[in-house]
């Protein structure tokens, strides 16, 4: 088990299911970001909070310590969803403390907060911020957060896979 210390405090978070020789931490660097850009900022998390693909469970756990009137976790993994209880329980939030909805389900009305993990498909985001659009207003607060990974394929005819640059030729 890892944790994770934020603003609003440290919670002790496992992924799902839970393995005690696992290594992978339930969160990672975009989630701690996003935390802390938004204890920074100030922003007034009073309201109607959504997350959209917090994947185990990190954001809203962390989140519900702030004390929104709303608080919902919008997610397509029955593995995140399970995580996201077992990471509640842990950190001793009642079990009604976030509204835990599937991609399909009707969105909440309002949407005073909107935080999105950008998924890897921009399809798939434009579909998600469609089906929550009706929910936000013109003051909603939205933040995108999310991990970039690059790698670069090795050359032609390199068995070697090395990613450096071509040498230049001489002429």
């Amino acid at each position: 088990m890892n944790r994770l210390s934020t603003s609003w405090g440290a919670f002790t978070l496992t992924r799902f299911p839970e393995d005690p020789r696992d290594q992978l931490r339930a969160w990672d660097a975009s989630d701690e970001y996003l935390l802390g850009h938004l204890a920074e900022a100030g922003t007034d998390l009073s309201g109607s909070v959504a997350v959209l693909g917090d994947r185990w469970g990190a954001l809203v756990t962390a989140l519900q310590a702030a004390g929104p009137r709303e608080l919902v976790q919008i997610t397509d993994s029955y593995l995140g969803e399970q995580a996201t209880r077992a990471n509640l329980a842990r950190a001793g939030a009642a079990p009604d403390a976030v509204r835990l909805l599937t991609t399909q389900d009707p969105p909440p009305e309002r949407i005073d907060v909107l935080l999105v993990r950008v998924p890897k498909s921009l399809a798939l985001l434009e579909d998600q911020l469609h089906r929550l659009a009706p929910a936000v207003h013109e003051g909603t607060v939205i933040v995108g957060t999310g991990m970039v990974r690059t790698s670069t394929p090795p050359r032609s005819g390199s068995s070697s896979g090395s990613s450096a640059p071509p040498a230049p030729r001489s002429r």
